[in-house]
């Protein structure tokens, strides 16, 4: 059966779905709403790198719907106790992280905890990454929703509220819920939505500067693939290649390409991806 492999539970809520026996591991990290199965992309990567590598599609805490109520400090908590398991059933030389969407905050939030240093980690893949910041805003609710909590706490800029020193402690329910039917903690809120929010790394109002503050510690080579019709993207081609160009001369480490696809590359960039990966690997 194509989707044969091995289901590993870690904890009640962690676990990973594996196929192959390589002693170099590929984590696939999908995106808000991703689970084990639902991501046609990590399917086909599973099936073509799995006789060569161990491929494993991770199931965090805040998979599925659980992003509302857990952060990505959380995230990159529950990738490493994938890894421990990992490495006391089999051999671990070499570590790939790839992250799809939000999936690639969690790489790149691994990395600023310096993941690469504990571990093998040796390469990352961000496909398809995209501010959350951005497109919210083009939501009516996101924009009053961050200017409530402004109010709140007494914030006068985003920044501030972002900066607030207990703001990986407000448990309130947010009055905005995504896909207006997943609750969020205003905490999980703030870190996507809010400018300077913890997880704020594509936004296009990002200055250089601040692109190379949050890219400057990343001293393993990373493959970033920007899909050119990526519907989450809300503004011209123009301006996103700009983006795409800035964030990728941030570090010297980051290497650039486009697929001519959506943000779930469902066409004929499925492919073109998926050789890339090859490539790069």
């Amino acid at each position: 059966m194509e989707d044969e492999g091995i289901l590993v539970q870690v904890t009640f809520e962690v676990g990973y779905f594996k196929k192959g026996n390589g002693s170099c591991v590929v984590l696939l990290i999908g995106g808000l709403m991703h689970n084990l199965f639902n991501h046609n992309c990590f399917r086909e990567i599973q099936r073509t790198l799995c006789n060569k590598y161990t491929v494993c599609t991770v199931q965090l805490r805040s998979t599925g719907c659980g992003f509302g109520i857990y952060t990505i400090d959380d995230d990159v908590e529950d990738i490493t106790a994938i890894i421990e398991d990992l490495k006391k059933k089999q051999k671990v030389e070499r570590i790939v992280l790839i992250g799809h969407s939000t999936g690639c905050q969690d790489v790149v939030a691994c990395l600023r905890q310096s993941l690469d240093k504990k571990y093998p980690v040796v390469k990352c893949v961000l496909q398809c990454p995209v501010s959350d910041r951005d497109f919210g805003r083009t939501f009516h609710g996101i924009n009053e929703e961050v200017g409530r909590l402004m109010k709140k706490y007494n914030a006068k800029s985003e920044k501030e509220l972002s900066s607030l020193p207990n703001v990986n402690s407000l448990t309130d329910a947010s009055n905005e819920k995504y896909a207006e039917n997943i609750m969020l903690m205003e905490r999980r809120f703030i870190s996507l939505f809010a400018q300077g929010g913890y997880e704020d790394f594509f936004s296009t109002d990002i200055t250089n500067e601040e692109f190379s503050n949050i890219f400057q510690c990343i001293q393993i080579p990373v493959l970033l693939v920007f899909a050119t019709q990526d519907q989450y993207v809300p503004y011209s081609s123009e301006e996103y290649a700009l983006l795409m160009k800035r964030i990728c001369a941030s570090n010297t480490n980051f290497t650039m390409k486009t697929v001519a696809d959506n943000h779930s590359m469902e066409g004929d960039g499925l492919q073109v991806f998926v050789e890339l990966v090859k490539e790069f690997l």
